[in-house]
């Protein structure tokens, strides 16, 4: 028995991407993408802005609490978009937000 993980990047490529109209179905992808991407950036931007401003806090139980608690929206993040990007890695992505939830 074979683990079924989703289409391959290449039988999603031609199934979702490229169909009857490529041209309209790849100009989708790319803004889908490229808007993904965007998001991507703010969130990592403000993730950051915010780990960085908990740094400065006096030390204690609470600020250890709170910078576990903020590299959640960076592990969120990036495995959305790396699930956005192979679909197939979807349940890798999972696992990953699941450790993470864990270990805060």
């Amino acid at each position: 028995p074979c683990l079924d993980l989703g289409p391959s990047q290449d039988d999603f490529w031609r199934s979702c991407v490229i169909k009857e109209q490529p041209h309209h179905h790849l100009t989708s992808y790319a803004v889908a993408l490229a808007s993904a991407f965007v998001a991507l950036l703010v969130a990592l931007w403000i993730a950051r802005r915010h780990l960085l401003s908990l740094g400065r806090a006096p030390v204690s139980k609470q600020q250890e609490y709170y910078q576990r608690l903020g590299c959640m929206p960076i592990v969120f993040a990036l495995t959305a978009f790396i699930a956005l990007l192979s679909p197939r890695s979807r349940l890798l992505c999972v696992l990953g937000q699941k450790a993470c939830e864990a270990f805060v």
